[in-house]
């Protein structure tokens, strides 16, 4: 890197709208799987997603019963069902990010040939990260501090659920690059 001239400030940028695109499609993934943990686990306690519309008086501190067909929700089942939607959405949004990393340490090459395990700071960055996911998640004084809960455990599936589409994306959109690239205008990438 360092036998590299500098860049030229007017010209070459840091930041390219292809990769502004890129950083948009992959956000849009993560936040449409992060909302689909939250709202599975209110769906998971019998609450469907269009009784949570105009809601707003209810899952908060002195809240109203909340009624959903013959189930009624008292306050602290509410505040409950919420902290673990929320810390769901968390760690969704965490857990994408573990995998992310990896992927988008290349822009054209697979990370397959690439290598996953070369760079080890980022290594033990990851593994930091999974052990305060689940110190927030698991550890009762934590929780009452930052606001989480634990919450049904299947939905961890989704976080594998996630890292599919996510690899399928950035590896299905490398290998269309590296097999059509010089045939298609960059800007018909902003839409890949």
């Amino acid at each position: 890197m360092m036998l590299r001239p500098p860049r030229n400030s007017l010209f070459d940028r840091l930041v390219s709208r292809r990769m502004v695109a890129y950083v948009f499609q992959v956000g849009v993934i993560q936040t449409l799987c992060c909302y689909l943990v939250f709202f599975l686990v209110f769906d998971y306690y019998g609450i469907p997603a269009s009784s949570l519309v105009g809601a707003d008086s209810y899952f908060v501190q002195d809240a109203d019963p909340f009624v959903v067909g013959l189930r009624v929700f008292s306050e602290s089942e509410q505040l409950d069902i919420l902290r673990q939607a929320q810390t769901g959405y968390f760690m969704m949004l965490t857990g994408s990010q573990v995998l992310h990393i990896f992927l988008a340490k290349t822009r054209f090459a697979s990370v397959f040939h690439h290598g996953l395990f070369g760079n080890v700071v980022l290594l033990y960055g990851v593994v930091i990260e999974v052990i305060l996911i689940m110190l927030l998640v698991f550890t009762p004084g934590v929780q009452d501090f930052f606001g989480t809960a634990a919450f049904p455990g299947r939905f961890w599936a989704c976080v594998l659920l996630v890292w599919g589409v996510l690899l399928i994306f950035c590896e299905g959109k490398r290998w269309l690059y590296r097999v059509h690239g010089a045939r298609i205008p960059h800007s018909e990438w902003l839409v890949w």
